[in-house]
């Protein structure tokens, strides 16, 4: 059993011990998935942009390095300069729309889950293409 799935399972079990007779009995009758997003719904959200990377599609590897580079993990990092925003420095001025495609408002630029999803909606349009200027 890889580590992930061991601690989900160590998750679970801690949560059925915790819950009442009925809560048990709803718990029982939910599938593994729903269970699954059950205890992720519990999980606190990420405050930095690495902690945010789940919801990244590309090579974390990469992104982490691009991070590190554009915003120093800083989820509020703002180039004072240009209109470049959060965790992957994304151009506000004309990727507000990105925000608003995964579910966010442009205005939540330095929530790290939102500039990151905005950051894989650009990623899965245009690859590493975005950030090629410097080398990662």
């Amino acid at each position: 059993m890889k580590k992930p799935l061991l601690i989900l399972a160590a998750l679970a079990a801690v949560f059925a011990l915790a819950c009442t007779p009925e809560e048990r009995a709803i718990w029982d009758s939910l599938t593994p998935g729903q269970q699954a997003g059950v205890l992720d719904s519990l999980r606190p959200e990420p405050t930095d942009c690495y902690g945010a990377l789940s919801h990244f599609s590309g090579d974390h590897n990469r992104a982490r390095k691009i991070i590190q580079r554009e915003s120093r993990n800083n989820p509020s990092a703002a180039n004072p300069r240009s209109s470049a925003r959060g965790c992957f420095q994304l151009m506000h001025s004309i990727h507000a729309h990105r925000y608003t495609a995964v579910g966010c408002s442009p205005s939540q630029w330095s929530d790290p889950v939102c500039n990151v999803k905005a950051a894989d909606h650009l990623y899965r349009a245009a690859g590493w293409s975005p950030w090629s200027l410097t080398a990662y």
